[in-house]
């Protein structure tokens, strides 16, 4: 992440816990996941959805990712309290190659209110 969310909009659909948000990823997942990893990457926080600056978000945490043109971009995607991308790196890139400036995100709510980030 390049910065704080602080200019992001909340879109108003209310709070999730980490497990909805991981049932969320989970639905998102044409593979198997590590469950009990992505728990321990989500805490026990609770996640607002958000929109957020695409050019905010360094997807590249786990190496780069090639888009394959199916993902959805109507799909938010989820960040943790770190600034990683858990889910939806593909749709990130897939945005900046279409140029989309924005895409929903679930965000921790200690991300979105912290002015510094690691």
């Amino acid at each position: 992440m390049k910065k704080a969310f602080l200019s992001a909009d909340l879109l108003g659909f209310g709070a999730k816990s980490a497990a909805q948000v991981l049932s969320i990823i989970d639905a998102n997942s044409r593979t198997e996941l590590n469950l009990a990893g992505l728990r321990r990457l989500l805490g026990d926080k609770v996640y607002f959805l958000h929109k957020i600056e695409v050019a905010d978000v360094d997807s590249s945490t786990h190496g780069d990712v090639e888009p394959s043109g199916r993902e959805d971009l109507n799909k938010p995607i989820v960040v943790a309290s770190d600034g990683t991308v858990i889910d939806g790196r593909h749709r990130v890139e897939l945005a900046r190659h279409l140029g989309v400036n924005t895409l929903s995100a679930y965000l921790p709510a200690d991300l979105f209110y912290s002015r510094e980030m690691s």
